[in-house]
C-alpha cells in the first residue's frame, strides 16, 4: 500500500529531514510505502532559496509550486495562479452548460440560478478563503469590472 496526499511542515531544512525520518519509520511499521521520486519539496518563503532535503540517499526534488487537492500552491504565497485557473474552469463550466441548462426556455430562472449556484459558482470560490490576492488581481477580477 502507498501514501499518497501528505503534507509535512518543518521551520528547518533539518527539521524536515528530522520529521520525513520519524514519517518514513512509521509508515514503514504500517506497512506503507512512499515513492520518494515522486516526493516533492517546496519551501514556502518571502524569498527564493534552495533547500536541500534527503531522504536516505535520495534527495528530494524542490518545485516552486504544486497542485495539492486541486489548489494550485506557490512558493512565494501567491494564489494569482490558484484564482486564475478557478476562473478559467468555471468559465468553460458556464460556456458547456450554456446550451444544456442557461439557453432551455422551460427551465424557469430560478431554477437556471440553481443550476448556477450549485455548480459554477462552487467551482469557482473552492478554496477562496485561503486566497492571498493581491490588490491588482482584486481590481481585475471585481464585478464591477
Amino acid at each position: 500500500m502507498f501514501v499518497d496526499d501528505m503534507v509535512l511542515m518543518a521551520e528547518s531544512a533539518e527539521g524536515l529531514e528530522k520529521n520525513l525520518g520519524v514519517m518514513s519509520e512509521v509508515l514503514r511499521r504500517w506497512q506503507l510505502k512512499v515513492y520518494w521520486k515522486k516526493t516533492k519539496l517546496m519551501r514556502v518563503a518571502r524569498q527564493k532559496g534552495p533547500c536541500e532535503v534527503r531522504i536516505g540517499d535520495q534527495g528530494l526534488e524542490q518545485v516552486d509550486e504544486r497542485k495539492y487537492l486541486g489548489v494550485v500552491i506557490s512558493a512565494d504565497g501567491n494564489m494569482e495562479k490558484e484564482a486564475e485557473a478557478r476562473i478559467a474552469n468555471a468559465t468553460r463550466m458556464i460556456g458547456g452548460m450554456s446550451e444544456v441548462v442557461l439557453r432551455r426556455n422551460e427551465l424557469s430562472k430560478n431554477t437556471k440560478l440553481k443550476v448556477v449556484n450549485a455548480t459554477m459558482i462552487t467551482m469557482l470560490m473552492y478554496g477562496c478563503e485561503t486566497w492571498n490576492l493581491l490588490k491588482k488581481l482584486q481590481s481585475e477580477k471585481s464585478p464591477e469590472h
